[in-house]
């Protein structure tokens, strides 16, 4: 695939379908470097996110607080 958009969908469509299989009794954290800016949006993404973002949200964040809401 050379289209990074349809990398990134592809990715975290894999990541939510492994993700949806731990129960939700558990806790999970989830590590790593995604790239992702999540800006300051916090009424569009008051489940998943605080009152301290930064900056502006790049389309790695709004891949990651999509998925964060699906979870």
């Amino acid at each position: 695939m050379k289209d990074p958009d349809k990398n990134k969908e592809v990715f975290y469509n894999q990541l939510a379908s492994v993700l949806s299989g731990i129960p939700h009794t558990d806790k999970l954290l989830l590590i790593g470097d995604f790239n992702a800016r999540v800006g300051r949006d916090k009424d569009k993404w008051s489940l998943v996110m605080g009152k301290h973002g930064i900056g502006k949200c790049n389309s790695n964040g709004e891949f990651l607080l999509a998925l964060s809401t699906e979870i």
